[in-house]
């Protein structure tokens, strides 16, 4: 599960846009087989939304390949 984007804090929770600090900042929550339980993970690895196809089709096996443009690499923090 992923939220489309990321949302401010504080009194502006309930924003997003580059005028609203930290409207950025989104997180990404992975279950089911083979995934082992973690809880709340924070990492000093920068993480993009760019990467979450690539993470997804790892986990079931297949190489993520798009066309007419760049992805992301798969998160090993997640696959591990």
């Amino acid at each position: 599960m992923v939220p489309d984007h990321g949302r401010g804090i504080g009194d502006e929770w309930t924003s997003h846009g580059s005028s609203i600090p930290h409207s950025n900042e989104t997180w990404l929550m992975v279950w089911g087989a083979g995934i082992q339980r973690l809880g709340v993970v924070k990492t000093h690895e920068q993480i993009y939304q760019e990467q979450y196809a690539a993470t997804v089709a790892k986990i079931l096996g297949f190489n993520y390949m798009a066309r007419g443009h760049d992805v992301g690499h798969a998160i090993q923090s997640v696959i591990k």
